[in-house]
């Protein structure tokens, strides 16, 4: 997930850099005990002077800005900021009146899972929850999509205040903001941060986004609320679209092929499968052969301790070794197994049965 890996990585450096500033300075020694060690001038630390960089207006074509089918317009409290830690994000943005130089907006589209608003900021809160005190969290509306807000105070730097709000489009992609910045500016950025929010829109037409997936061994659409995930020149990831909890956003579909000189037999490779299975601490694996899309199929099944359902099918042509997989939580299998099935009866082999 995009913004949860980076999103570490913001906390540590901006929350630091937050605290560079002579206000930080001044504010945090008065925190500090005094010590009857003495220090040298050569271990003192030099002052760091603010910023003096000249404050300029923001122009019309810096204001508007395009990801993924998300649009919004900054406004002109912010600007455009690609200093520190902006390649961290999509984008970037800075108060005009912030004198400091050490906050910053972080934005982000995230299309790797497909959740809602809610699902996202709860991974948020409990990837990072315990890095900030005094934590709000809000659910609301944005121009028609659901939004999720959470605020809070760096545990470590207590001038240092969050807010991370994210926003999720009808197919469940979504628009993150990320601001870091010293408390004297939190009813600023507060603003700021309205004011974006005020002008998101999600166009989906101008998306990109094929719901087919096409390679030399086989082809496959789309359906329901399975949708692709991630594709290579072999396999296709299929996730639960718009998932509003974490069984959903934990369940998958995948299909893949192997054409290699070196591949296993449909037997062989179910035979692995199924000793793999065999070694972890849960239910014994079963299995079973039928006949699915005209082959014959080795279908190995486990239940984990997690209660995690794996089905597996492996089957070949004089060419290919295919292998399926469904991963569905067991507490809504009986749930989503059906729109499963929908899916995987649109699969076409086109790699024919023949040398």
């Amino acid at each position: 997930m995009k913004i949860l890996r980076i999103i570490a990585l913001m906390l540590a450096s901006m929350i630091l850099f937050c605290g560079c500033s002579d206000e930080a300075k001044s504010r945090k020694s008065s925190e500090i005990p005094e010590t009857s060690e003495e220090i040298t001038e050569e271990e003192t630390e030099p002052e760091i002077e603010p910023e003096t960089e000249e404050i300029t207006e923001v122009s019309d074509d810096e204001k508007h800005y395009y990801m993924d089918g998300f649009s919004f317009d900054i406004g002109t409290a912010l600007r455009r900021y690609n200093g520190a830690h902006a390649d961290l994000f999509d984008y970037t943005f800075r108060l005009i009146n912030d004198v400091y130089q050490s906050s910053m907006v972080g934005v982000a589209v995230t299309e790797e899972i497909r959740v809602s608003a809610s699902m996202y900021g709860e991974l948020f809160l409990s990837a990072f929850g315990e890095e900030f005190t005094d934590t709000e969290k809000s659910e609301y509306e944005v121009n028609g999509f659901d939004a999720y807000e959470i605020s809070g105070t760096s545990a470590e730097n207590p001038i240092a205040k969050m807010r991370f709000v994210t926003i999720s489009s009808s197919k469940g992609t979504l628009l993150s903001f990320m601001a870091i910045y010293l408390d004297k500016y939190d009813e600023q950025y507060a603003e700021a941060l309205q004011a974006i929010l005020s002008t998101v829109t999600y166009d989906e037409s101008a998306v990109s986004e094929t719901d087919e997936f096409i390679c030399p061994e086989f082809r496959i659409k789309a359906k329901g609320k399975w949708s692709i995930s991630y594709g290579d020149d072999k396999s296709v990831y299929f996730g639960y679209t718009k998932a509003d909890n974490s069984d959903e956003m934990n369940s998958l579909v995948s299909i893949e092929a192997d054409s290699s000189s070196s591949r296993l037999s449909a037997e062989q490779a179910a035979r692995y499968c199924y000793d793999i299975y065999s070694i972890f601490d849960g239910g014994t694996p079963g299995h079973e052969e039928s006949v699915i899309y005209g082959y014959n199929v080795y279908h190995i099944t486990y239940r984990d301790s997690e209660g995690h359902c794996y089905e597996n099918y492996f089957f070949e042509t004089n060419q290919v070794l295919y292998e399926v997989n469904i991963v569905l939580p067991e507490s809504i299998f009986d749930e989503l197994i059906g729109g499963v099935t929908e899916l995987l009866e649109g699969l076409e082999i086109t790699n024919p049965d023949l040398l």
